[in-house]
């Protein structure tokens, strides 16, 4: 019988959570807006990364923690992404 590593799981899940943001940010880059992306959600989101983080360094959970930090490191990106966008369209509509 096929016997599969609890970190291995681990690994794949952390792997596809992460990934997940990346046609998020590729979109609000190439056609910079991100207007419909809530700040609220993003706030939300970035709270239980770091969450995720404390865990996974209290239990020694390698997957986790980078997973996480990584997911964290995107929703920078997208905060980033959207002030500078939302400046610009307030800017140029003010020319």
């Amino acid at each position: 019988m096929l016997q599969i590593q609890p970190e291995a799981v681990g690994m794949v899940a952390a792997f596809l959570s992460t990934v997940s943001l990346l046609p998020q940010l590729w979109r609000s880059w190439t056609t910079r807006s991100v207007r419909d992306l809530s700040l609220g959600w993003i706030i939300i989101a970035g709270v239980g990364a770091c969450l995720w983080i404390v865990y996974g360094l209290m239990i020694g959970g390698l997957s986790i923690v980078v997973a996480n930090s990584l997911v964290g490191l995107m929703l920078v990106a997208l905060v980033a992404m959207k002030l500078a966008f939302e400046a610009n369209a307030a800017a140029a509509k003010h020319q």
